[in-house]
């Protein structure tokens, strides 16, 4: 799991409500076997992460500081069927709160984070746009093209707005895909652990 400040402002570790500290939480019939944390961007922030005493399935995370960008790669070992913890907690000033980013998958597989499905039908488009462009251009019948020719040509305005058009809808399903498949946390906080 990694955990960061994707805000502007600094987050105090004083900032965390006493009644509802930053908690990763497992199933009740679950345990926690061991937590560490296995990167930081600095010490000098005490994050720190360790088990309820008095609920063995809860991870508890503290910190002194952490300024913008700042974070922890942390490392659970649990008995829980579920794999990824429920993330709570409360810090004044965050009216968000904590936000769950997804799940991290290794640079070598996080070409479309998600199911195949999606990815057939946003390929299945790209694959048809290209296709009619190409149907257009070369399978048009003759006896429609003369009657293009013969037409009032469109004014040029009205050819810039079918170009600009054609080209957002052409382009838009890639440049969507590079978005959501960007690293979302900080390049420091990368380490061999998220990659396996």
């Amino acid at each position: 799991m990694v955990f960061w400040n994707a805000g502007r402002v600094l987050l105090r570790g004083s900032d965390v409500v006493d009644t509802d500290p930053i908690c990763c939480d497992f199933s009740d019939n679950s345990r926690i076997l061991e937590v560490r944390v296995v990167k930081r961007t600095r010490t000098t922030n005490k994050f720190e992460v360790h088990i309820d005493p008095d609920r063995q399935c809860r991870a508890i995370l503290t910190f002194d500081y952490l300024d913008p960008g700042d974070g922890v790669v942390v490392e659970m070992l649990h008995t829980d069927s579920k794999r990824y913890p429920e993330v709570n907690g409360t810090i004044r000033g965050v009216p968000d709160g904590i936000i769950d980013g997804g799940r991290i998958l290794p640079l070598r597989a996080r070409d479309i984070p998600f199911s195949f499905i999606r990815r057939r039908a946003v390929l299945a488009v790209i694959i048809t746009l290209g296709v009619l462009a190409v149907a257009v251009g070369v399978l048009l019948p003759d006896d429609i093209m003369e009657r293009l020719k013969a037409a009032e040509p469109p004014s040029s305005f009205a050819f810039r707005a079918i170009l600009v058009g054609g080209g957002v809808l052409y382009t838009a399903p890639p440049l969507w895909l590079l978005w959501v498949t960007r690293r979302r946390f900080p390049r420091s906080l990368s380490s061999p652990e998220l990659e396996e």
